[in-house]
């Protein structure tokens, strides 16, 4: 997106997930820049979070 988000979804139903993003974004906070993910409900993850799962820090 524009405004450095990136949105994970399917083309089905696409139209009536992305009427909620502005209400999604408006909630996160502007300095994180991540995934929305619209395909079963919605969720963000953060770039920065990535790669920080147990067993992959050095």
């Amino acid at each position: 997106m524009n405004d450095g988000f990136e949105v994970n979804a399917t083309l089905r139903g696409f139209a009536e997930k992305m009427a909620h993003y502005p209400s999604i974004v408006s909630q996160l906070d502007p300095d994180k820049k991540g995934v929305i993910d619209l395909e079963v409900g919605s969720y963000f993850k953060a770039y920065d979070e990535e790669g920080t799962e147990d067993g992959e820090e050095e």
